[in-house]
């Protein structure tokens, strides 16, 4: 099992309540960084700023698994000196750790309501920048970011969403509206390696023409010149031909749980920043970037759309028919999932002499047969608990899934030894547990800062 940003602002949520118990079992010791939340003085933003990366340091810890794992950010202290910079207020660690991107520094806009589904995609690229080092800094309008506001709500009233997805990451007010807001921004895009903006962007002439590279994403190819057409996840998902997939055959299609077009995209966007970053840092030119949602959700989902041109047919939902298929047990469900060089294994496993009934001898059989099939399967989970299913398939090497829910993954063995839930400061409800990046680097994770809250956002122009 591995991680998964499937929805990790309604898993945040559902954690929330257990946090404080397990966090008493799991960490003796504060090895977390805590924010600053100084008042900073109202300015434009002064060339300074840029002066250098704000996670150009890190700081080691010890898990209790004997993992390590890279903080980005401040040092651990009880307070922090107020400072007049953006990036200033650092301090160096007695063992300083090198970021893999903390030489790069990143301008976020988020200068214009866009929906949402764009907007996220944005932030997660910014995101996974921030915590792997570079410094980002994020342009909100007056008010914030509408992120902020959206569902599922800590018991704080504030976005889940948005702590997860501005981990790591400073915050800016500019009115770009007005011409001294876009002045600023120049000023910072002539400081800044790139620049992640959504289609459309009032600045966008700005940040394409700038000493930045620009990271563009947007719901739709450049050649449906559709930058005003309405869009959302739900829309992404059935122009893309997801949805055609999901759900029962006689019932109507089912969307994908979480932000899943969102997500791709942010992370196909953050791919085309690594590749720019590159090239920059090369001597190269680097080509502006552009991102569309419609394409991604096409590209995550190429083996329909390559199946359905090969054969004619598109694939569909299969419901009790599909080879693979979700089984009720003692204490929950169960997805049964095996390959073909499995099956033999699954045999043993079930230990049900029907199986060896020569129309389950292949493939082709097995699905010509499947309602036979699960007639004999279902019945061996019946009385089984979720873990006894998972431990004793795994023994057999039989890749069954337990299903969890987000709860659960407290205490699951793996992401316990990986300390993969990160501890990160909150400023009003003690600590929240925020999944960590699901990558290492030279066997070392990366734990992220806290979001910046609007009070901390510098307010300029």
């Amino acid at each position: 099992m591995t991680g998964s940003l499937l929805d990790s602002g309604e898993v945040i949520f559902a954690l929330w309540s257990a946090t404080n118990r397990v966090l008493q079992r799991r960490l003796s010791s504060d090895l977390v960084c805590r924010p600053s939340f100084e008042t900073v003085a109202t300015r434009p933003p002064q060339d300074e700023d840029f002066a250098g990366p704000a996670n150009a340091s890190a700081y080691e810890r010890r898990a209790p698994s004997g993992r390590a794992c890279i903080l980005p950010g401040h040092a651990p202290s009880d307070s922090v000196a107020a400072s007049s910079n953006i990036f200033d207020d650092r301090t160096v660690p007695s063992e300083p750790l090198s970021l893999p991107l903390a030489r790069f520094t990143l301008v976020e806009v988020n200068d214009r309501p866009v929906a949402p589904c764009l907007r996220l995609a944005t932030s997660l690229a910014g995101k996974i920048a921030a915590d792997l080092g570079a410094a980002v800094l994020k342009i909100e309008p007056p008010g914030g970011d509408p992120v902020r506001r959206m569902p599922p709500l800590l018991p704080t009233g504030e976005s889940a969403l948005f702590h997860f997805l501005n981990t790591s990451k400073r915050s800016v007010v500019l009115d770009l509206d007005s011409e001294s807001g876009r002045a600023s921004l120049q000023r910072l895009l002539g400081k800044a390696d790139a620049v992640l903006f959504e289609e459309p962007a009032s600045v966008a002439s700005l940040a394409r023409t700038s000493r930045a590279t620009p990271i563009e994403i947007a719901a739709f190819p450049v050649e449906m010149d559709a930058a005003t057409r309405p869009v959302s996840e739900l829309v992404l998902q059935a122009l893309g031909g997801l949805m055609h997939m999901i759900g029962e055959p006689a019932r109507k299609p089912l969307k994908l749980g979480g932000h899943q077009a969102s997500y791709a995209a942010g992370l196909t966007a953050f791919t085309g920043l690594a590749a720019a970053l590159a090239a920059r840092e090369a001597g190269q030119r680097a080509p502006a970037v552009r991102v569309s949602l419609a394409e991604v959700v096409q590209w995550v989902n190429w083996k329909a759309a390559s199946g359905a041109a090969a054969t004619g047919a598109s694939p569909g939902r299969e419901g009790r028919n599909s080879e693979f298929q979700v089984v009720p047990c003692r204490d929950g469900h169960v997805a049964v999932v095996y390959t073909l060089t499995q099956w033999p294994a699954l045999r043993r496993l079930i230990a049900d002499p029907r199986l060896e009934d020569p129309r389950f001898a292949t493939r082709a059989g097995r699905r010509q047969h499947i309602a036979a099939l699960y007639e004999i399967l279902t019945p061996w989970f019946a009385d089984k608990s979720r873990e006894e299913i998972g431990r004793t398939a795994q023994a057999k090497g039989v890749p069954f899934g337990p299903i969890f829910t987000p709860a659960e993954l407290l205490a699951n063995e793996q992401y316990l030894a990986r300390s993969f839930l990160a501890e990160v400061a909150h400023p009003t409800a003690d600590r929240l547990l925020m999944p960590q990046l699901p990558v290492q680097w030279n066997g070392r994770s990366f734990a992220p800062r806290p979001a910046p809250s609007l009070e901390q956002a510098e307010l300029a122009a």
